[in-house]
């Protein structure tokens, strides 16, 4: 699927891995979001994954929430520096329960050249957990 994506999502910058993230996931509240920036490098036999950036939000302001449902952008934090910018995404869906040593696997198919992906957490409820895979067009 495409999305398009027509605001930055902005987050803190938090240097957590992928399975910090995971990890973190199990005790977070419902809202929690975060991502993880990784470059994606081709080989003739392997893909070679780096991450470059991480951040996360405990999920949104009462007042920003109610921008949101108003069809308005949420109002960015000061902290908030590190970002999915706006642009064109391949986008996918899956459960949040993988390990970072999936990644490979999980990339492949959809990393048909060098370039970046996102990979966005997100806690929509307390037994709900979801990780969604941007990749820029």
């Amino acid at each position: 699927m495409i999305l398009n994506l027509i605001e930055p999502l902005w987050y803190v910058p938090s240097g957590k891995s992928f399975d910090d993230i995971i990890s973190t996931l199990s005790y977070a509240e419902r809202g929690y979001d975060a991502f993880v920036l990784y470059s994606i490098e081709m080989t003739e036999d392997a893909m070679d994954l780096s991450a470059v950036c991480s951040g996360e939000r405990n999920g949104y302001s009462e007042e920003n929430i109610r921008r949101i449902e108003s069809g308005l952008v949420p109002v960015r934090e000061k902290e908030e520096t590190a970002s999915i910018p706006s642009g064109k995404y391949l986008f996918e869906q899956f459960p949040a329960c993988f390990q970072s040593s999936d990644l490979p696997r999980i990339l492949l198919p959809y990393a048909t050249k060098p370039g970046k992906a996102y990979i966005r957490f997100f806690k929509e409820s307390i037994l709900e957990s979801v990780m969604q895979l941007l990749i820029p067009q």
